[in-house]
């Protein structure tokens, strides 16, 4: 019984090692400020030790899985940052934002407003969606006479949820890559996850907060607003580059469930991978915007956009 029992925790042991290496990490990352991917590094070592794992099997296994999972998601996010880059810069993302809130000023704007960040989010990053977004949000509430955050907080509700659940950001990328699942079918659950959410956390949580008097009063009259411009590309555009790539992708997945074959089927399995459906949405947001407007070179303003992301992490030490 004695051996039965030294046997069963030894087999145990894996489960032990990561339960204890999931806190380890956050606690390395949240209170001594190490760089993330330095703390990923160490701490899967220590695990794959304590595991049981020998030396040499430990740093194969890392090796092996950092590789194949990284090179996925490099790819990906790296299309996604320059197509989100290149719509950017094309100037219309205030016009999809205006284009869809519209004349709406009660619960349906702060629905819009959730929707906006949610569709923006996808090929944009968080914090820049957030800055470009930001003064359409202030003239907004200004228009309607309310509190900032009645509309801030459902932005800032569709700007999460696609970060954390819609590719291409790297979370769900990285997820999608290690658990083998389709990216489409990821796209989906995360929408069927997070527009439910998006909804309570954002203009139903704001509306309540709201009516209990707990919404802060912004000083409206010191806050900047920039009109949208009058050249780049038009809010039905934006809409449209943005879906485009999302279509390609789950046109694909859809049409390999039905095991068809020939010459569409052929054309989808190139078109509607990630990598060619974000080539092809960096293609047309580039076109399109250096066409729409009348800025200088729409692919220098993007790579201008991108050189803050390039440049090496500063050292914690």
């Amino acid at each position: 019984m004695a051996e039965l029992g030294l046997e069963s925790l030894s087999d145990l042991r894996p489960l032990f090692a990561t339960l204890a290496a999931i806190p380890l990490l956050l606690w390395l990352v949240l209170k001594w400020k190490i760089p993330a991917f330095t703390a990923l590094i160490g701490v899967s070592l220590i695990a794959a030790l304590a595991a049981g794992m020998s030396a040499e099997s430990a740093y194969a296994t890392i090796t092996a899985g950092m590789g194949g999972t990284l090179g996925f998601i490099a790819v990906i996010v790296g299309l996604g940052s320059l197509f989100g880059a290149l719509l950017e810069a094309g100037g219309g993302l205030p016009k999809l934002a205006r284009l869809l809130i519209g004349q709406r000023r009660g619960f349906g704007g702060q629905v819009m407003a959730g929707l906006i960040g949610l569709v923006v989010a996808i090929p944009v990053f968080f914090d820049v969606a957030l800055i470009v977004l930001a003064p359409v949000v202030v003239a907004l509430a200004r228009q309607a006479g309310r509190p900032v955050l009645a509309f801030g907080l459902p932005l800032l509700a569709g700007l999460a949820i696609a970060h954390a659940f819609i590719p291409p950001t790297p979370g769900p990328v990285a997820v999608a890559e290690i658990l083998g699942a389709d990216l489409a079918w990821v796209m989906l659950a995360g929408l069927a996850a997070g527009v439910p959410a998006l909804l309570v956390a954002g203009p139903v949580f704001a509306t309540v907060l709201e009516r209990t008097g707990q919404l802060p009063e912004a000083r409206l009259d010191q806050i900047e607003t920039e009109a949208a411009p009058d050249d780049g590309v038009s809010g039905h555009m934006v809409l449209a580059l943005i879906l485009l790539p999302l279509v390609l992708i789950l046109a694909q997945a859809l049409l390999a469930l039905t095991g068809a074959n020939g010459a569409l089927a052929g054309a989808l399995a190139v078109v509607g991978h990630p990598f060619a459906a974000l080539m092809i949405g960096c293609a047309a947001a580039g076109v399109v915007g250096s066409q729409a407007s009348r800025r200088p070179s729409v692919i220098a303003s993007a790579w201008a956009l991108l050189k803050p992301l390039l440049r090496p992490a500063p050292s914690f030490w």
